[in-house]
């Protein structure tokens, strides 16, 4: 009888604990490849991985790709122009907007 009451509170408590360390899990994972990310043979490691995990890449390193602020990611996958935080789609996206950089640049530097 006592052996049952506690796989019940086990039960029960279970899941929040689980969730918590769920998160603790996932943000642990970020932290530790976020070192990697100032640099592009790290960027490419950190994209290899998710890649090969088929895991959305974290925010930070999705805007370490396309070369933009972590709080314009939101306004990017609303806009379209990045179908998901998926590392396919981002580096899509990074090449898309790496091009319209240089068309820009270009067209500034024939402008007297």
């Amino acid at each position: 009888m006592i052996v049952l009451q506690s796989q019940a509170s086990f039960r029960s408590y279970g899941i929040p604990y689980a969730r918590i360390n769920r998160s603790l899990a996932v943000r642990r994972e970020v932290q530790s490849l976020s070192f990697l990310s100032g640099s592009r043979p790290g960027r490419w490691f950190v994209w290899l991985i998710y890649r090969a995990l088929n895991k959305p890449l974290p925010v930070g390193h999705a805007a370490e790709w396309m070369m933009i602020p972590e709080h314009s990611v939101d306004q990017v996958l609303e806009t379209g122009a990045l179908r998901s935080l998926y590392p396919q789609d981002v580096l899509e996206a990074a090449r898309r907007m790496d091009q319209q950089r240089r068309e820009h640049d270009e067209r500034q530097a024939n402008q007297p």
